[in-house]
């Protein structure tokens, strides 16, 4: 899919949500689109999801993307593949206490302390957020609103503009527990700041339960209202850290990966390894275990130079615009305000240091000279140097 076509699909699931109710709509926020080959979409979610799909849903699915696309598709949903390894949890230091809070959360899913609400945990890339958070979901027995802070704003900007904004609110204040991933991207939506405030203050004076995930502390996340940044410390915020070198051995053990290749393997993962980084290599390798190349044996391709086609390069350029919160639209538009600036620079950056010349990067970039391409990579370069979450922010977008 391009990402004109991922965008219609994200359309067509806010309007579709619109249109059902109850477990339908939790069921349909779980929908990730895979593929769209002839005129068949396939999503994928979750096992217990997929068998809780029903006829209606499955109808009103299929007429909103065949609407928002403009032609007759045929819908499929399949279960994900689990892999074993990311059901697994190491635990450590970096992750203990986050562990124990979620865990005596499903026993009493209440806030720890009285009036600590919400709950805020926070930590770079790839360091288990969504993970634990996912867990807990699935140990819970009782409804969740779930949901991912992009899908968030664009329901709240949605409705802002045509209505049913209140009612929609008004749901999640009512839900017992409200939990929002990636809370982070937030930043720069004034109006969704201001209305995820008041959601905050009435499920607090409700006694019903707020559990948030960011990238950044509070105090750290970019154009982020003060008021707040200070509803969030007023709650119970507590860090999720890379996990120590030794349980990374650990895993690499536990896949037969020991030596010089493990070796190898932790010094792909950077100055700040992760775990998802380091099972995702996992996973890489003994997926191309069969002719695989020197490249990917070393560091388990964690930066090995692209083999490309357009949807990879257009797939990383997406990722970016979604870190940046910059659209299509600004990215490939003439004015380029200082946000979409670093956007592109960004872009150019990844590619290059991915394998693509820079003759070509400029090509898809529609710059003039490859001057442009390299004065970017420096740009870049020298902020990641300077700026930690900056460089982190760079970072998830070369591992997803």
């Amino acid at each position: 899919m391009n990402s004109e076509e991922r965008e219609g699909v994200a359309r067509a699931l806010l309007e579709a949500e619109e249109l059902l109710l109850g477990k339908s709509r939790e069921i349909l926020r779980q929908l990730e689109p895979k593929s769209l080959e002839g005129d068949v979409l396939l999503f994928e979610a979750r096992r217990s999801s997929v068998r809780g799909v029903g006829p209606k849903l499955l109808r009103v699915l299929t007429e909103k993307v065949s609407e928002v696309l403009g032609t007759p598709l045929q819908v499929r949903i399949h279960p994900k593949e689990q892999r074993k390894v990311e059901k697994r949890l190491y635990l450590d230091a970096a992750n203990q206490t986050v562990h124990l809070l979620l865990r005596g959360l499903v026993q009493d899913p209440k806030p720890p302390v009285e009036g600590m609400n919400p709950i805020v945990i926070h930590g770079p890339a790839g360091v288990g957020k969504t993970f634990f958070l996912r867990r807990f979901l699935d140990a819970l027995e009782r409804p969740v609103a779930f949901w991912n802070a992009e899908d968030l704003i664009r329901q709240i900007i949605r409705r802002a503009h045509k209505g049913g904004l209140k009612p929609f609110c008004r749901a999640l204040v009512e839900s017992r527990i409200l939990i929002i991933d990636e809370v982070h991207r937030f930043r720069n939506k004034q109006r969704c700041q201001v209305e995820l405030a008041r959601i905050l203050d009435e499920m607090r004076s409700l006694g019903n339960l707020v559990l948030l995930a960011s990238r950044h502390h509070p105090m750290k996340i970019y154009e982020f209202r003060e008021s707040l940044a200070s509803r969030f410390l007023g709650g119970f915020v507590v860090a999720l850290s890379p996990p120590l070198k030794e349980t990374l051995w650990k895993v690499l053990e536990d896949h037969g990966i020991r030596g010089a290749r493990a070796e190898s393997f932790l010094e792909g993962l950077g100055r700040e390894p992760s775990m998802g980084r380091l099972l995702e290599a996992i996973a890489r390798s003994k997926g191309s275990a069969e002719g695989s190349s020197p490249s990917e044996e070393n560091g388990g391709g964690l930066w090995r130079p692209f083999e490309m086609g357009g949807w990879d390069l257009e797939r990383l350029r997406d990722r970016v615009l979604r870190e940046f919160q910059v659209s299509l639209q600004e990215f490939q538009g003439r004015r380029r305000p200082r946000h979409v600036s670093t956007a592109r620079q960004v872009v150019a950056y990844l590619y290059t240091k991915g394998g693509i010349s820079c003759s070509e990067t400029a090509r898809h970039l529609g710059w003039f000279s490859v001057s442009s391409v390299v004065h970017a990579v420096r740009r870049v370069e020298e902020r990641m140097q300077r700026d930690d979450d900056f460089r982190r922010s760079v970072e998830g977008c070369i591992h997803g």
